[in-house]
């Protein structure tokens, strides 16, 4: 994380929420810094730098991202939803990893983004790790993230 802060929001926003039938555990390290590998040595992936990540949400100080960071929930935000893109085309992507949608509401003034709702938070965690920047055609990458929101 970029600092102490973030640290803390991700600690409080996932130690003991569940992935696979198992429970997070997050506790801070006792490591200031990440030791990056050297350039050429192999990494085993292990160690992976995100900070340069088109996907990156939160890199920029002071974005209005910041005011969205949510706890994970079973209600998912999506956005960047091209207008070719159905309900059903939705509610179809996100059955088809196991999950259960339970609802889904497109926003009144803006059909790029919705709300769906699935069977469980742990359901919800599972879709936004395999369907965030999802390829949705016509040059849209579907933005996945937890909500406050309810449906």
């Amino acid at each position: 994380m970029a600092d102490g802060s973030q640290a803390h929001l991700v600690m409080s926003h996932l130690n003991a929420h569940k992935l696979h039938g198992k429970c997070f555990c997050i506790t801070l390290s006792k490591h200031q810094s990440v030791q990056l590998p050297r350039e050429g040595q192999e990494d085993q992936g292990l160690t992976k730098d995100y900070g340069s990540s088109p996907l990156h949400r939160f890199k920029k100080p002071g974005s209005k991202n910041f005011q969205n960071i949510f706890p994970p929930s079973a209600t998912l935000h999506l956005s960047n939803i091209p207008p070719s893109v159905s309900e059903d085309d939705l509610k179809s992507l996100f059955s088809s990893n196991g999950g259960v949608v339970k609802g889904f509401k497109f926003f009144q003034k803006d059909r790029k983004m919705a709300l769906i709702q699935m069977g469980s938070v742990e359901e919800a965690v599972q879709a936004l790790i395999e369907l965030h920047n999802h390829d949705l055609g016509e040059n849209h990458h579907l933005r996945v993230s937890f909500s406050k929101s309810t449906i």
